[in-house]
């Protein structure tokens, strides 16, 4: 897993970087840096032909990660979520073709 970013309004930034199999290992957690209340993440990716998965919120200091929401970047090219401050997000990819894939998160 890379380390924790933390995302800023309207700013384009790679939390998904050069992947090229399953799993967490090159997606890094992100939360937002924004006032109180739910704001909306945007994502896309960049690179593959299939790639879905799982968004995971952890709300303990990212000692375990619950599943928030199913993805699939074929199916829907943008995916849109709300997101709150003091929770890390991260995407867990369960299937990807066509290597390597970048995931970018801007923060609305």
């Amino acid at each position: 897993m890379l380390d924790a970013i933390g995302l800023p309004i309207g700013r384009s930034t790679k939390v998904g970087d050069a992947l090229t199999a399953t799993g967490t290992a090159r997606v890094a957690p992100f939360s937002i840096i924004a006032p109180p209340g739910p704001h909306k993440v945007l994502t896309s990716q960049v690179g593959a032909t299939v790639i879905s998965g799982n968004i995971e919120v952890s709300e303990d200091g990212q000692a375990t990660w619950d599943v928030l929401a199913a993805f699939d970047f074929i199916a829907n090219v943008t995916i849109a979520f709300d997101a709150y401050p003091g929770a890390a997000y991260r995407f867990n990819v369960t299937a990807l073709t066509t290597t390597p894939a970048d995931i970018f998160a801007v923060l609305s």
